[in-house]
């Protein structure tokens, strides 16, 4: 029995489902940097949970066609990852359609039309 793996063309990129657990926990692993290279990027992971008991990076892999859409998406909506003056919590058309504004103030866009 013959088995082959072949690589699409897109770059490595970070795990996003696990960086983002681990945010919500508390620690940040670094991005990775493909020119770098996987042993730099893994001993940079390792040197952020040095500090935590029992964690370790372990050397292995699993392949697999995983699907990030919604995770992208989720950092894409990140205020902090927007500059200031555009953070999209600063917008007062998206307060009102989200509920932020106050009650008196809800129909301000429909009021316009009258």
């Amino acid at each position: 029995m013959f088995f082959s793996i072949a690589g699409r063309d897109d770059d490595e990129t970070t795990n996003v489902a696990l960086r983002e657990k681990l945010r919500r926990h508390g620690l940040e692993i670094p991005e990775y940097d493909a020119e770098a290279g996987v042993e730099a990027y893994l001993t940079s992971v390792a040197e952020a949970v040095r500090n935590r008991p029992r964690w370790r990076v372990r050397r292995w892999m699993t392949i697999g066609i995983f699907s990030f859409a919604r995770q992208a998406m989720w950092s894409d909506l990140d205020p902090q990852r927007w500059p200031a003056a555009a953070r999209p919590d600063g917008q007062e058309l998206l307060h009102q359609i989200y509920g932020d504004a106050p009650v008196g103030e809800l129909n301000t866009l429909a009021g316009s039309s009258k």
